[in-house]
């Protein structure tokens, strides 16, 4: 489904709003409004179908397709037909009133963070320039997906700032604007590494490619790292952009600064679905709680001298 690009991708997502129940008809001669796509009109068979609730689009709940796929494919279609809105090809937007379906506890795929015994392990157990891919990845969030990582050039990587960092262009993120990355220490080092003699701005970083799937399940295997763990959960590429927003709430960055380090708009992403709970010191933090046995102790003494009973204290 991914895989379909341009036009043929477009026809199969319409074909999924449309096919099911006609909502959206592009059979000539039915009564309604009409517009025009590339010439051929497009015919909505009537009003009621400009204002369809989620109950009637059954197509959705017939399909075998994950929560989050649909949400992206309603995305996608509605931004075409917002712009086909405003281009006078449609008088109005048939799916506006098409909600998202609630993707909560429906996930097809659950993912884990890299503790770092794990991700030092997969860097140990990978040859070196797949190693730097994986270490960048997990030190700063960028994605495979998107080509983010991939498409990085070395003029994109800055060491003599005041602040090394990874310039994210907008051609590749994915809210389409620069960004600026800091790198850390540990990064920096690798990457100046791993960066050639003879090389040029327009090099890209990672010229033998980044890890695909299969690949990082032969390192995962040689590093003794379960890909789907006792809970079901995967470490596959994209959790290494959760090990960084794990690693950010587990070294104490405040949530407003990891949102912005991790890209997000909105501080519940990186709150509860970037950070793996797993791996937050709870323990670590209960057992540093203060011991309130000594304090009542001190308490105790203090009230014996002052010739007051502890218990009769307001």
């Amino acid at each position: 489904m991914r895989s379909i690009d341009g036009y043929q991708k477009w026809t199969h997502i319409w074909t999924h709003i449309s096919g099911e129940r006609g909502h959206m008809a592009s059979r000539v001669g039915e009564t309604g409004e009409e517009g025009e796509i590339a010439g051929s009109p497009l015919t909505v068979s009537s009003r009621r179908s400009l204002t369809q609730s989620d109950e009637d689009c059954e197509w959705r709940s017939k399909t075998q397709l994950a929560p989050k796929t649909l949400n992206h494919f309603l995305g996608e279609v509605v931004t075409l037909l917002n712009w086909l809105t405003k281009q006078g090809k449609l008088l109005v937007n048939p799916l506006a009133k098409i909600s998202k379906i609630n993707e909560k506890g429906r996930e097809t795929r659950l993912r884990r963070a890299f503790s770092d015994s794990e991700l030092r392990r997969l860097l140990e157990a990978s040859p070196p320039y797949r190693s730097i891919a994986y270490l960048t990845a997990a030190r700063t969030g960028l994605r495979l997906r998107l080509g983010e990582l991939a498409s990085l050039k070395w003029a994109d990587v800055s060491f003599d700032s005041k602040t090394p960092h990874i310039l994210g262009r907008a051609a590749t993120t994915k809210n389409s604007k620069d960004s600026r990355t800091p790198m850390t220490i540990q990064l920096e080092r690798k990457l100046l590494k791993h960066r050639p003699d003879d090389w040029k701005p327009s090099h890209q970083v990672f010229p033998k490619g980044v890890p695909r799937s299969r690949t990082l399940q032969i390192d995962l295997k040689k590093a003794g790292i379960p890909y789907q763990d006792d809970m079901g959960r995967y470490a596959d590429f994209h959790s290494l952009r959760y090990t960084w927003g794990t690693y950010l709430q587990r070294n104490g960055v405040n949530s407003r600064t990891a949102m912005e380090l991790m890209r997000h708009s909105d501080r519940k992403l990186t709150d509860k679905l970037y950070t793996d709970s797993n791996l937050l010191p709870l323990g670590e933090v209960v057992r540093n709680l203060p011991d309130d046995e000594n304090l009542i102790k001190i308490l105790t003494n203090i009230s014996g001298k002052s010739g007051l009973i502890l218990s009769k204290l307001a």
